[in-house]
């Protein structure tokens, strides 16, 4: 097991470049924009917030997975300048799937239905009292790079210094919203939003990294384990990790509701077959014990 860290740009490199997925037997992303909002606050605010668990691919340990919940296709646009920048090793991400995922969507401009912008004077007014409401979100299918006559700035151009830099002077300076502001008081209006800024660019993130040869048995009961103690897992999900990969329960109930889409409409979950098969497997083995009249019985 190594533990190290990495900072929010080499993170979303890995990303990027599809170094990071996801073993099926995970659930599917859950957290709503609040949670996302919130994520960023604290990057911001230079808060904690956890460590990632993967574990590095092994050729002798094949694990069905899938890439993050993101769109990415608008992320090659990221400065890739710096060889070094991007996490080497394949990795199966174990914890932190809804924490990578929200920081893709939100800083590689790969929301699935909304893209983020920060509101740059809410930074100057909002932010010391720990509001959220410097982060917002925009529906729109295109997805310029500012709004509000410069106001709102899509959060993944404050990862490149040199444009957020121009962008921010550009608003600060030439909008009219600070018309009031003497020359002294632009210029630090200026640097405390890049401040904040910097500080996002520089998050380091601590990695623990769990070895290669670590048995599937051992990989699904340290994925219970930490899940258990953070985001509660269903008993479904529990099921389908204990059990992976024979049988590979969420690809089955996945192809199961394919088949049956009536499933969906009176709103039937994974755990509630399972308990159904329970009650079914248990109830055939009471009657035949019933019906055994042998001695082995």
């Amino acid at each position: 097991m190594q533990t190290t860290s990495t900072s929010l740009r080499r993170l979303l490199e890995g990303v990027r470049a599809g170094r990071l997925t996801i073993p099926r037997f995970q659930r599917q992303f859950i957290w709503k924009e609040v949670d996302v909002r919130r994520l960023v606050d604290s990057i911001a605010r230079s808060y904690p917030i956890g460590s990632l668990l993967l574990l590095e691919k092994n050729p002798e340990l094949q694990l069905a997975s899938r890439r993050i919940e993101a769109e990415l296709r608008e992320a090659d646009d990221m400065d890739t300048t710096d060889p070094s920048s991007a996490i080497d090793a394949e990795s199966y991400i174990l914890d932190g799937q809804q924490r990578i995922t929200s920081l893709a969507r939100v800083f590689m401009n790969a929301g699935i239905r909304v893209a983020y912008y920060f509101d740059l004077r809410a930074i100057l007014e909002e932010f010391g009292s720990e509001s959220l409401e410097w982060i917002k979100t925009r529906r729109r299918k295109t997805r310029p790079d500012r709004l509000s006559r410069g106001r709102l700035l899509r959060a993944d151009l404050a990862l490149d210094q040199r444009k957020a830099d121009v962008f921010v002077s550009e608003y600060i300076q030439d909008s009219g919203d600070f018309d009031d502001y003497d020359r002294n008081r632009q210029r630090e209006a200026i640097a405390d939003i890049n401040g904040t800024f910097e500080v996002m660019r520089n998050y380091e993130i601590p990695v623990v990294t769990l070895e290669q040869d670590q048995g599937i048995e051992a990989i699904c009961r340290v994925f219970e384990t930490i899940n258990s103690t953070g985001t509660r897992l269903s008993t479904f999900d529990l099921a389908v990790a204990r059990f992976f990969p024979d049988p590979d329960l969420r690809e089955l109930w996945e192809q199961t509701l394919a088949d049956y889409p009536i499933l969906r409409q009176f709103g039937v979950s994974g755990e509630r077959v399972l308990q159904v098969l329970y009650l079914v497997i248990a109830t055939e083995e009471t009657i035949g014990l019933l019906n055994c009249h042998e001695p082995h019985c």
